[in-house]
């Protein structure tokens, strides 16, 4: 079925994706996609390699996608199972304003289901309107569990650029 080295230890799993206001700032990056795990000490199920944003910078008023690579390890969760569902949940932050931006997923959305132990990859594709300022957002990605238990959790940020795919009048 699986092999030692693709099982993760677990329980039932959903996910949640946050994308959080000044969490982090947007300087502090790592050579591992631009990312950072928002606590150094913790050991999460899910560990994320890659952050792929494309394209990199997003157009204002033009589809964007994050890709993020990810997969389970051997840690110390006391169940071997495959990812059933889950939600996500992502907030997009942007500094001076105060609320972030909030969107829903289920996880069903952005990956096949079940998520077998091993690699996968969650892609998450939004539109932004064509007025939205250019700059640096923030985005933390949190994964939880059903029962709320953080499975990982990452600050990026991503680029808007000033170019915009609509004309001005």
């Amino acid at each position: 079925m699986f092999s030692s080295n693709e099982l993760v230890c677990w329980d039932k799993l959903s996910f949640r994706v946050y994308l959080a206001f000044n969490e982090r700032p947007t300087s502090q990056k790592d050579t591992n996609g631009g990312f950072n795990q928002t606590e150094k000490s913790a050991n999460y199920a899910v560990q994320i390699s890659n952050v792929e944003i494309l394209p990199d910078p997003v157009v204002r008023g033009e589809p964007f996608t994050f890709k993020i690579k990810a997969h389970t390890g051997l840690t110390s969760y006391p169940l071997c199972k495959p990812i059933l569902s889950g939600d996500l949940i992502y907030e997009i932050s942007f500094p001076g304003i105060e609320e972030p931006a909030i969107f829903h997923h289920a996880l069903s959305e952005e990956t096949p289901l079940p998520v077998a132990p091993g690699h996968f990859l969650l892609t998450h594709t939004e539109l932004l309107p064509a007025y939205t300022p250019p700059g640096t957002y923030n985005v933390k990605l949190t994964f939880k569990d059903q029962s709320e238990k953080r499975l990982t959790c990452i600050v990026f940020p991503f680029t808007i650029g000033a170019k915009s795919s609509v004309s001005a009048i």
